[in-house]
């Protein structure tokens, strides 16, 4: 179905994303904030940025905001979410002493994030997946090359 924004049953409702202490609300598109995946129900993915760093968050449908956490670096940033909350993104690994580790892709489901390379059966490292589907499909880029991920 497509929608005629002129139309008159066509209604949006707006809700304001909270950080991650609950009590401020971000300004929509400033630097320090941004969702990119949402699904239905309204459970959105996104970043925020605090101390130079960019974080994986979720907000749920009240818009409150939870940090995903990352694989041992300093950096990470939720891409995308399916039905059933399973996210995508990337992380910065955990390097040599304060140094960070190389960019690697993730999946994180109920509380628990992996780094995505360590379920693959073969292939080219993937460092920022995109998109994902319901049925767990995973479009992703492994160096300059976009590949799609299946599960078995």
């Amino acid at each position: 179905m497509r929608a005629n924004l002129d139309d008159s049953i066509l209604r949006f409702t707006l809700t304001r994303l909270r950080q991650d202490d609950g009590s401020r609300y971000f300004r929509p598109f400033a630097s320090s904030t941004g969702a990119w995946g949402v699904i239905l129900g309204g459970v959105m993915t996104g970043f925020r940025r605090s101390n130079s760093a960019y974080q994986a968050v979720v907000w749920d449908a009240d818009g409150t905001m939870s940090d995903l956490g990352t694989l041992g670096g300093s950096q990470s940033y939720a891409e995308a979410i399916n039905d059933s909350g399973v996210v995508v993104g990337w992380s910065l690994t955990k390097g040599k002493g304060k140094n960070d580790g190389p960019q690697r892709a993730f999946v994180w489901n109920d509380g628990v994030m992996v780094d995505l390379n360590t379920l693959m059966i073969s292939g080219p490292t993937v460092t920022k997946p995109r998109a994902i589907n319901n049925a767990g499909q995973i479009i992703a880029w492994s160096g300059s090359t976009s590949v799609l991920l299946t599960p078995q």
